[in-house]
């Protein structure tokens, strides 16, 4: 399809099946106020849009460059009678190698296999990414999982639930009231968890020379890790407690109720550092 093409706008109502060739690494983006966004990659260097546009909108836009492809949901003024608002779902495929970038209000936002850059922001729509090499995601109060990632991961969360398992390479992970968990399954070289009061569930498996950066304010911080660990465990606390299965150094901070953990446990390679200000720190071996 030519650069600039803009197709006949799509009704609301409609049942949606258009395909757009393109070519491999070509960047998609979404735009989809409620309902849901499934992307899934495929081998082939075609777009596929399906789904059904609820009548509620005034239409489905998408607009193609040679490079770039924009697909946007045009609510209309369906989008202010939230007791009558018919949600639109959306079901994309893009090459695999594609770039994908979704912004959603309330819809549902399920990734799978995109090699390329993914990114999405929502305000309270669920967000599910499995497979794929580099991932930037964040929401408000949706949860966010992330499932067998392999590169950059970088998750913000406000008060939804963050689950990663299964993920490799660089992580980042932040919320402010909302519980992280990782799992054991992960094998981060370097990850940076952080939040003011949300519970962090950590089961890390820490690599030769990797990094790894704890901090929670006042919620309570559990990790799990191997009993045959090669690290430097270093904790500090403000006024919380520190309880570890792990032998090392401990007592209390010299001027105020906090405490403190310090340890080197096999070759020390990896470094595991953990702040908490209030919050409990638990050290637990697998």
């Amino acid at each position: 399809m030519a650069g600039g093409l803009v197709p006949s706008p799509v009704p609301a109502g409609e049942k949606l099946d258009r395909e757009i060739e393109t070519v491999s690494d070509v960047e998609v983006s979404v735009e989809n106020l409620a309902g849901s966004v499934v992307v899934e990659a495929w081998d082939r260097d075609v777009v596929h849009i399906g789904g059904t546009i609820g009548d509620s909108a005034d239409y489905l836009e998408v607009e193609v460059e040679p490079h770039e492809i924009e697909i946007s949901v045009d609510a209309g003024d369906g989008w202010n009678r939230w007791d009558t608002y018919e949600e639109t779902d959306l079901k994309i495929r893009v090459p695999r190698n594609a770039s994908v970038s979704v912004e959603t209000v309330s819809a549902r936002v399920s990734v799978e296999g995109v090699q390329g850059e993914v990114e999405v922001d929502t305000v309270s729509g669920m967000v599910r990414m499995t497979g794929g090499r580099e991932a930037y995601l964040e929401s408000v109060s949706g949860q966010i999982s992330v499932e067998g990632v392999e590169g950059d991961i970088s998750v913000e969360s406000v008060s939804g639930l963050v689950a990663v398992e299964g993920c490799s390479g660089t992580g980042e992970i932040a919320t402010t009231s909302g519980s992280i968990k990782v799992t054991r399954d992960c094998s981060f070289r370097d990850l940076e968890v952080e939040s003011v009061s949300g519970l962090m569930d950590l089961d890390l498996t820490p690599l030769e020379n990797g990094s790894y950066s704890i901090e929670n304010l006042s919620g309570p911080i559990d990790v799990m890790l191997p009993e045959d660990l090669d690290a430097v465990i270093d904790v500090e606390t403000f006024s919380g407690q520190v309880v570890s299965q792990f032998r090392g150094r401990s007592g209390e901070e010299e001027y105020g109720p906090g405490a403190w953990f310090r340890g080197e446990f096999g070759n020390g390679s990896a470094e595991i550092y953990i702040e908490s200000f209030s919050g409990q720190v638990h050290l637990n071996k697998r």
